[in-house]
């Protein structure tokens, strides 16, 4: 009668061993993480603050502006895409309806001013390309006339 149980007990015990493989299958990862990238001189997308005080008429616009803007002072930012490829760019003002999007190509720049819209001089960038993205969030301080 022992003999039998024992028998019956390696049996199962077989089976279990036979149903749950040595061996393993590693199909699939994902993981993800967050990162904080530091400052340094030589960025892969360089974002910096500028001040006008008057209308610079040879500085590239975005948003249709021109000369004409009776907004001839305040605060804007610089974009510059230091990546081997193109990039497309987002520019959102942190607090107002200010948005605008275009594309750089490597080592070109582009200048966004701080429109009327904009109730804040943070602004957030984010740059896409192939295989990554960025989120870039700049805080410009106060232009002239303004309230932090």
């Amino acid at each position: 009668m022992i003999r039998k149980a024992l028998g019956i007990i390696f049996i199962v015990i077989g089976f279990i061993f036979a149903s749950v493989s040595v061996s393993s299958h590693f199909r699939e990862y994902s993981a993800t993480r967050s990162i904080v990238v530091g400052f340094s001189d030589d960025p892969f997308i360089d974002v910096e603050c500028i001040n006008y005080h008057h209308c610079p008429c040879h500085l590239n616009f975005t948003l249709n502006s021109t000369c004409k803007d009776k907004h001839r002072h305040g605060r804007g930012i610089r974009v510059t895409n230091n990546l081997d490829e193109t990039i497309k760019v987002e520019v959102d003002c942190s607090k107002g309806n200010f948005t605008t999007t275009f594309f750089l190509q490597p080592g070109e720049s582009e200048v966004v001013l701080k429109r009327r819209g904009c109730r804040s001089s943070t602004f957030i960038v984010t740059a896409k390309w192939n295989g990554g993205s960025a989120r870039i969030v700049k805080s410009c301080g106060c232009g002239h006339n303004e309230k932090c």
